[in-house]
């Protein structure tokens, strides 16, 4: 009942937010046009701020640990680069591999394969300490990012420009024609995370426990990895990215909740990404009137918070 009312009154400030989102500020005389605008972003809210709680919170559930996502261990930083390669190998042999669907389409399928080297990586090595996973990924972001920079110095200025306008979140510039290929992908995801929840619950027990329970260990991190692969994708290329989101919703929501269970941390973290990329919109774009970056300061306040949780965790395993 304690998580029921935790997501009804999260619900009510989401209400509160998105109604300011939409009429703060708001000009009589391009009242009209300041509405289109705004539902377009509103669009690209509800869209990245779904992708990112659900890949976050999938991939703190199959690793076991609540300081992880997806963009901690570069998936973003991955992707940019994904692009930068497709770019610079394919556009200029055929040109109509450019096209931003099929561009999209080969990234994702790149991602997915990457999942599957994490898999190996990840779940299958003997190691599992907690930093060592952590430096891995830090290490792998950076290596992402510097061959990213190298090719980006390789192609030419039109779309080296296209790809730093993809390599920060900006919800002004969101390509409205991946939308459509985004929503169903969504839903296609959603509906196997949803037909996943229970075996996600029980292997939040334990991996060892969950198996003699009768669960596929190994097809539910692959399919997990998957859909966190096409979420993440979705994501980045929408906005750009936005690395410590997911962490801060998922974190806050088991802070909030009672209960672990993932039918109530899925839809209060969905919630919670919605209300900070609609207050954070606020007062980037009308508050500071775009003297602050949405991603900068999303990453500012998640960095603290990412030291701050490392700390107390620490502190709570001496203290056990």
């Amino acid at each position: 009942m304690h998580d029921f009312k935790t997501i009804f009154y999260t619900s009510i400030v989401l209400v509160i937010s998105t109604s300011l989102f939409f009429f703060y500020d708001l000009k009589e005389s391009i009242y009209v046009y300041s509405l289109n605008m705004r539902l377009g972003q509103m669009i690209g809210i509800l869209l990245i701020g779904y992708a990112i709680a659900i890949s976050s919170v999938l991939f703190q559930s199959i690793t076991n640990n609540k300081i992880l996502t997806p963009s901690i261990l570069g998936f973003n930083s991955l992707y940019l680069m994904i692009q930068s390669l497709v770019i610079w190998l394919f556009s200029d042999t055929k040109p109509n591999f450019w096209s931003v669907n099929e561009f999209f389409a080969f990234s994702v399928i790149l991602m997915i394969g990457f999942s599957f080297i994490l898999y190996k990586l990840l779940f299958k090595s003997s190691v599992k300490n907690i930093y060592f996973i952590l430096l891995a990924g830090v290490v792998c972001g950076t290596v992402f990012s510097s061959i990213s920079s190298f090719i980006n110095r390789l192609i030419e200025t039109d779309r080296f420009q296209l790809f730093q306008l993809k390599a920060y979140a900006n919800f002004d510039l969101i390509q409205s024609n991946l939308l459509p290929i985004s929503i169903v992908l969504i839903l296609l995801c959603s509906y196997i995370v949803y037909r996943k929840i229970p075996e996600l619950d029980v292997y939040l027990i334990g991996s060892d426990n969950a198996k003699m329970l009768g669960i596929d260990i190994d097809r539910l991190q692959i399919v997990s990895l998957c859909v966190i692969s096409v979420m993440v994708s979705i994501s980045t290329v929408l906005v750009g990215p936005i690395t410590f989101l997911g962490l801060i919703v998922s974190n806050i929501a088991y802070t909030l909740l009672r209960s672990y269970s993932l039918r109530y941390i899925f839809p209060l973290s969905i919630i919670l990404s919605w209300i900070i990329l609609s207050i954070g919109l606020i007062i980037t774009q009308r508050i500071a009137t775009f003297d602050l970056n949405l991603t900068m300061l999303i990453n500012a306040f998640g960095g603290i918070y990412f030291i701050y949780l490392l700390i107390w965790g620490s502190s709570n395993d001496k203290n056990k």
